[in-house]
């Protein structure tokens, strides 16, 4: 089980410094030498940005605080950002995270969604959809 806690903690110290273009920066560096897409639309108030390579989302950023979700086995893991902290996991579906309910409002905003996962075990996805 990977412990989200800590990370998403400095995370959202650091979300003032954050904003939609540094996350697609770290999200182009993360794409850089993949021919893996860019999923992203600001204008319907999105708030992650995925990279999908051959249909699977391998990467999810957020917007709101500097944090990337990162499959272990894709192969650029190397983020250009000094706010930006990576958490590496299996693959998106797998429910291997663990976070206080606590932490996950005051980093993503309170909203009854987060209520929809299992603080300990739930997957990037599972995060993605209740912070969507």
């Amino acid at each position: 089980m990977i412990d989200a806690n800590v990370a998403l903690r400095v995370a959202q110290a650091h979300a003032k410094s954050w904003t939609v273009s540094a996350a697609l920066e770290v999200s182009r560096d993360l794409k850089r030498s993949t021919a893996a897409t860019l999923d992203f639309d600001s204008g319907a108030g999105e708030t992650w940005i995925r990279i999908i390579d051959q249909g699977r989302v391998i990467a999810l950023i957020s917007t709101v605080i500097p944090v990337a979700f990162v499959e272990t086995n894709f192969s650029n893991t190397d983020v250009r950002n000094e706010f930006a902290t990576t958490i590496g996991v299996p693959d998106m579906d797998s429910p291997c995270l663990c976070a206080c309910r606590e932490t996950l409002s005051d980093a993503f905003g309170e909203s009854s969604r987060l209520d929809s996962i299992d603080l300990n075990g739930f997957s990037a996805h599972d995060l993605w959809f209740a912070t969507v």
